[in-house]
């Protein structure tokens, strides 16, 4: 049986991944938006499983590369995990610093069309939460349990299958 990893290097291989990938593509919407129109309502989804497959694979080969070997099934379990808490807490700063930037303009510099745009997501959120049933709800938490569940299984074949073709071309036995 081979000796379990410290994985704490991986984890801050993939946040330190998963960030630059979330900037280059912040920085792609921006541009998009900028020079081209609105972005298609879609893209973020594809977006997403881009932003937590690119940094997994780039941690899985860089295991392989300093281990000589795969992850073993616990490994890829908590790499797995941690991986998609990581990828979830990192993309989820664009969303609060859009927040925090529309609260500081519409209240403490005091601009009127911030103001005008956080009352009508406010109005929005509160129409939201008041006109919808309990079955929309449980509709939504299915759809994300579904998305995460999705997104931690292509994770975790990054780290599984992936990483033995990985191994296979870069160790030949």
């Amino acid at each position: 049986m081979q000796p379990t990893a410290s994985l704490t290097a991986y984890y801050r291989y993939f946040a330190l991944y998963c960030f630059a990938v979330m900037v280059v593509c912040l920085v792609g919407m921006i541009a998009y938006e900028y020079n081209f129109g609105p972005i298609p309502s879609a893209a973020q989804y594809g977006l997403w499983f881009a932003q937590v497959i690119c940094p997994a694979a780039a941690t899985a080969y860089r295991f392989v590369q300093h281990h000589r070997r795969c992850p073993t099934k616990d490994e890829k379990a908590k790499l797995a995990r941690v991986s998609l808490a990581l990828a979830v807490a990192i993309n989820a700063i664009p969303l609060l610093a859009i927040v925090g930037w529309i609260c500081v303009m519409a209240f403490i510099v005091g601009d009127p069309d911030f103001q005008i745009v956080y009352y009508a997501y406010r109005q929005q959120a509160v129409w939201l939460l008041v006109s919808a049933d309990a079955m929309f709800w449980i509709v939504v938490a299915c759809g994300v349990a579904m998305f995460f569940l999705a997104s931690y299984f292509l994770i975790r074949s990054q780290y599984g299958r992936s990483a033995q073709k990985l191994a296979a071309r870069m160790f030949p036995q």
